[in-house]
Order: C-alpha cells, then sequence, then structure tokens
C-alpha cells in the first residue's frame, strides 16, 4: 500500500538557524512597534488633554464676552433713551 504522508526530512542546522534569527529579529521588532504604540497613545492623551483645556478656556471667554455685549447692548440702549428723552 502507498503512503500517503509526503517524507520530511528535518530542517538543516543552518535554515534552523536562519528561522530562529528571523523569528528573534520579528520579535524584537514587535517589541519596538509596542513601545512606539504606547508612546503615541500618550502624545494622544496629552494633546486630547490640552485641546479639552483650550476648549473650556474658550468656551469661558466666549461666554465673558457674551456678557460684555449684553452688558454694552444695554448700556447703549439706555443711552440712546437718555438722548431721545432730552431732544425732545
Amino acid at each position: 500500500m502507498w503512503n500517503c504522508i509526503p517524507s520530511t526530512s528535518p530542517p538543516s542546522s543552518s535554515r534552523l538557524k536562519s528561522v530562529e534569527e528571523e523569528h528573534e529579529s520579528n520579535a524584537a521588532r514587535i517589541d519596538t512597534l509596542k513601545r512606539e504604540l504606547e508612546l503615541l497613545a500618550q502624545d494622544n492623551r496629552t494633546l486630547e488633554e490640552a485641546v479639552e483645556e483650550d476648549r473650556r478656556r474658550l468656551e469661558e471667554e466666549r461666554l465673558g464676552l457674551e456678557d460684555k455685549a449684553t452688558f454694552l447692548h444695554f448700556t447703549q440702549e439706555q443711552l440712546n433713551h437718555q438722548l431721545q428723552v432730552r431732544h425732545s
């Protein structure tokens, strides 16, 4: 009867060494990429925090300017009314 399993010879030592070196190289590259990813994630968090702080500051400034604009509009209306009363 025929043997259906192909015969495989054990890998040569140079081939085994080459595969091991490639594996080590890939493992080192993976570690490097993981560290880079961690650094990029930290940079991203830092930037998000800075954006949120800027957004909060701008919102406070916008509210303050709206308050000033409302006060100036009211003052202008009072002055216009006083001018109309004096010139009537």
